[in-house]
């Protein structure tokens, strides 16, 4: 369960802390992705991204699903029928979270969990 959520755009860095049901006691742990030059989210896929469901008391998110991708996911543009500066903006997320319905995409040159650095050397260039 993520028990809280830190996007810290000048420090470049996105932070889950989650709570975990281990053998039945509760573990904390803390994510975080460094060196964090894009992230996109979506709620949901298609239309219904455009009606959230209103969380009820008690209800959570939790992490369902995280990959890596060594090369990156491919490359994701922006494009718009009416604002053309905008596609100057691209990216390559190399991690994708599924949070329930929902997804994710974080390009970052490493990962935290519990203090234990991961150098992924992306964007890699050579």
């Amino acid at each position: 369960m993520i028990t809280k959520l830190t996007v810290d755009i000048l420090r470049h860095s996105i932070r889950f802390d989650l709570t975990v049901i281990k053998n039945g006691d509760e573990v904390d742990f803390i994510l975080q992705f460094d060196g964090v030059s894009s992230f996109y989210f979506v709620e949901d896929a298609g239309e219904k991204r455009l009606y959230p469901i209103e969380p009820d008391e008690g209800d959570y998110t939790e992490i369902s699903t995280i990959h890596y991708y060594k090369l990156g996911v491919g490359q994701l543009n922006i494009t718009s029928k009416s604002e053309t500066w905008v596609k100057q903006y691209n990216s390559s997320a190399n991690f994708a979270l599924e949070l329930w319905n929902s997804l994710l995409l974080i390009e970052a040159s490493s990962i935290l969990i519990n203090g234990d650095r991961f150098n992924v050397n992306y964007p890699n260039t050579h």
